[in-house]
């Protein structure tokens, strides 16, 4: 999380949101994030208070504000205070519904924070509201890797077409130069012979020697594509991997997939805890569907850990 805070303070800073005034608001990110790090989320809650007391969050930008709700809003649940916890999750999702943001980060947390207190209808709800999201995007996604996979195949079956081409017409060249050498080393008879059949036998080996040339120079130019798009995948993996992924947004996009399967896996429990059971059943298997298509599952952030450390002391 302390990283992808900061990521996101260094992506709008290089969009040129980043005011004066929007620089402690950095700050206390930051040193909430850190907090959170180290396990004292009750310190973490405490540094959004005085974020929300000391600095001048009306002049800062709308995805400034949702993050920070957002941290408050766990850092409040994670310390039970609940009622809280829920209206500033709410309020991060609605300044990321107007900021184009990735409001199911935050609907997921609701989500959550309610399954934590076994309030199982409300996190049906609020898990719902996510799949249908997050649906459309999945299908999406399977159905450019099918395409994807489609692509691939179709590379290998022509790739394979051409090898055989350039092994059979390679064998039919030399086999039509072999019968011209053993013409020329025959007898007298069969070298008159030859006068007439040379010509045609050596245009049957010119025609094949130049299909195997065809072939070959066909599948070279599909492994130079093959190779090319191997280079900018890396290329851009490389870009993506430096800059550290500098929004929410790209985080989630990762591996939504992984992401999805764990939204399930909640979905499941929800339901369940909610008495349906036939549905429970159904969203289970497919999470394990999911996540049987992720070669490996990348998280995003540690499950946050609701009411597990609750404050000595109220608001």
């Amino acid at each position: 999380m302390k990283r992808l805070i900061s990521s996101l303070i260094i992506l709008l800073n290089l969009a040129g949101y980043a005011s004066a005034n929007e620089k402690p608001v950095g700050e206390y990110m930051r040193n909430a994030a850190a907090a959170q790090d180290r396990g004292d989320w009750d310190e973490a809650r405490r540094i959004y208070v005085r974020a929300f007391a000391e600095a001048n969050l009306a002049q800062a930008d709308s995805r400034f504000k949702a993050v920070i709700h957002y941290g408050y809003g766990r850092s409040l649940g994670v310390t039970c205070f609940f009622e809280e916890a829920e209206r500033q999750l709410n309020l991060a999702n609605d300044f990321d519904k107007h900021t184009g943001g990735v409001f199911y980060l935050s609907l997921t947390e609701l989500a959550r924070l309610n399954l934590d207190q076994r309030k199982f209808a409300e996190a049906v709800s609020y898990l719902e509201r996510i799949l249908a999201e997050l649906d459309p995007i999945i299908t999406a996604r399977k159905r450019k890797l099918a395409q994807a996979m489609a692509r691939q195949v179709d590379f290998e079956n022509t790739s394979l077409r051409l090898l055989d081409t350039i092994v059979k017409e390679g064998k039919k060249r030399d086999s039509k130069l072999e019968e011209i050498q053993r013409i020329n080393e025959g007898s007298f008879l069969e070298q008159v012979v030859g006068m007439f059949t040379i010509p045609g036998i050596a245009v049957e080996a010119q025609v094949a020697a130049e299909r195997q040339q065809n072939a070959a120079d066909t599948l070279a130019k599909i492994n130079q594509q093959l190779q090319e798009s191997a280079k900018t995948s890396a290329g851009v993996q490389e870009r993506i991997t430096e800059s550290t992924i500098l929004s929410m947004s790209s985080a989630i996009e990762t591996d939504v997939s992984a992401f999805y399967a764990n939204v399930l896996d909640d979905y499941a429990l929800s339901l369940s805890g909610a008495g349906r059971m036939q549905d429970a059943e159904a969203a289970a298997k497919r999470a394990a569907e999911t996540r049987a298509t992720i070669p490996k599952e990348q998280s995003i952030s540690d499950r946050t850990p609701y009411g597990k450390h609750c404050a000595k002391q109220r608001l």
